[in-house]
């Protein structure tokens, strides 16, 4: 299985066994309550599209910058630490509006040609 979708499901976590998928390409796991990716995520190395749109988020593992993801959709969950995105250099495009507690954008690594913010974001002077 190289694309898998679980939205709407109540998981509250990340299904361990999709890790033995290990030439998925895109994970849409939206609409769930998950609370955390495991750092063990990084196994998928091959996933390339990651939605985690609408889940109870509050961080993202390091372990993240680690895959060839190209497309993140970190929106609609509560992550407050995004320091990790600017180690993801195969990340093109990116959605992290409806995150409350991202009030500052972060720094962003160069391979970035779409960014989805929301209007309200603080955008740093050195950017």
């Amino acid at each position: 299985l190289e694309n898998v979708r679980l939205e709407n499901n109540a998981f509250t976590t990340f299904p361990e066994t999709l890790l033995e998928l290990k030439n998925m390409r895109v994970l849409v796991i939206k609409d769930n309550k998950i609370d955390q990716l495991p750092p063990s995520i990084h196994q998928l190395e091959y996933l390339e599209y990651l939605n985690v749109e609408n889940n109870n988020l509050t961080e993202l593992p390091n372990q993240l910058a680690q895959l060839p993801i190209t497309e993140l959709n970190i929106s609609g969950n509560n992550i407050a630490d995004v320091s990790i995105l600017k180690d993801m250099y195969s990340l093109d495009e990116l959605n992290i509006t409806n995150n409350k507690a991202i009030t500052i954008l972060p720094m962003l690594p160069p391979s970035l040609t779409q960014i989805h913010i929301d209007a309200s974001l603080q955008v740093p002077e050195e950017m």
